[in-house]
């Protein structure tokens, strides 16, 4: 990002690239910024199915003029939960902090999520993550580190400039997976 609030594509930056999970509280602070993730048409009716927000038996173009039919500027707009949950996605939340130990990623709590902006379908959203805060825990029995992300979800106008749409406090666990006998 650069001081005028503009993204441009020197500003992404990826996450850092960490061994283990154990070591993942030494990055508390630091924030990441997420390539842009396209919303399309065919992301939004994917989300609906799985959600079970929509009768799978209309065609793609009937669930999506029956579900999106607010607009802005002439465009459909994405779901709100959509947008936030793009934020857990290969493309963004593993992609801020590429952890080499085979793990999995186990959602806690979602709290203060705030909708600010609406997002139009085929728009591209960038979402920044800051680590708040890390712990070690137990699930199951087994070490995992609980991690406070404070994210914000941002989409780029034709300008460059960034405009928040969506921000959550949400905290995950990670977990190693078992080590194989």
């Amino acid at each position: 990002m650069t001081k005028e609030g503009k993204w441009t594509p020197e500003t992404h930056v990826s996450g850092p690239t960490i061994e283990r999970i154990a070591d993942i509280e030494a990055r508390i602070g630091e924030s990441f910024i997420s390539e842009p993730v396209l919303i399309s048409p065919k992301k939004v009716e994917d989300f609906l199915v799985l959600i079970g927000d929509v009768n799978p038996h209309f065609t793609p173009e009937g669930v999506l003029q029956s579900v999106l039919s607010e607009m802005v500027d002439g465009k459909m707009i994405v779901p709100g939960y959509l947008t936030l949950s793009l934020c857990s996605s290969r493309e963004t939340l593993y992609a801020a902090l590429d952890i080499k130990e085979p793990h999995e990623i186990i959602s806690l709590a979602l709290k203060d999520t705030k909708f600010l902006a609406p997002v139009p379908v085929d728009t591209k959203v960038i979402y920044e993550y800051k680590m708040g805060s890390a712990r070690q825990i137990q699930i199951q029995s087994r070490p995992a580190v609980k991690v406070e992300w404070e994210i914000v979800a941002y989409v780029a106008d034709k300008s460059g400039e960034k405009k928040s749409c969506t921000q959550t406090c949400w905290s995950v666990a990670y977990v190693p997976f078992p080590e194989k006998p």
